[in-house]
């Protein structure tokens, strides 16, 4: 049954759900490498693919345009899922990563709060996602 995995690069821990073995073998690397092989293949495969299609399903629409009178693009703001899926712990983390990260460059004056705030409330991971941008909160009194 593990020969049946091969041709289609399925780490057998996934697809057969078989433990793996061997010294320290947590079959991480495997999947690390599956992930890399299924986004690999999105992209150079099935991505030209798609983009032809919606060229084909958006030349039988009429011409949408955006307020600006600018035709609107149909994959402007699409891309392909991640595989990976984070722990808790690694979610804190980069959230902890990218608060430092704006902190730094809020004090340094590359950006303003707004524009950081604006970041965080289009990002839809965000924790802080969809919060208004115009409300500013209180800050306390510094005595």
């Amino acid at each position: 049954m593990e020969l049946l995995c091969i041709p289609f690069g399925l780490p057998t821990t996934k697809y057969l759900g078989i433990s793996p073995s061997g010294f320290n073998a947590t079959g991480e690397f495997d999947l690390r490498n599956y992930y890399d092989e299924v986004g690999t293949r999105q992209k150079t495969i099935f991505q030209p693919e798609l983009l032809r299609l919606v060229e084909m399903i958006g030349a039988t629409l009429p011409e949408r345009l955006d307020e600006y009178g600018k035709p609107i693009d149909l994959m402007a703001n699409w891309s392909w899922k991640s595989l990976v899926k984070l722990t808790s712990k690694e979610e804190v983390e980069l959230l902890k990563i990218e608060s430092e990260r704006d902190i730094a460059l809020e004090q340094s004056g590359i950006v303003s709060a707004s524009e950081i705030r604006e970041r965080i409330s289009k990002n839809p991971t965000d924790p802080f996602s969809g919060i208004d941008i115009e409300l500013l909160p209180e800050l306390p009194d510094a005595e």
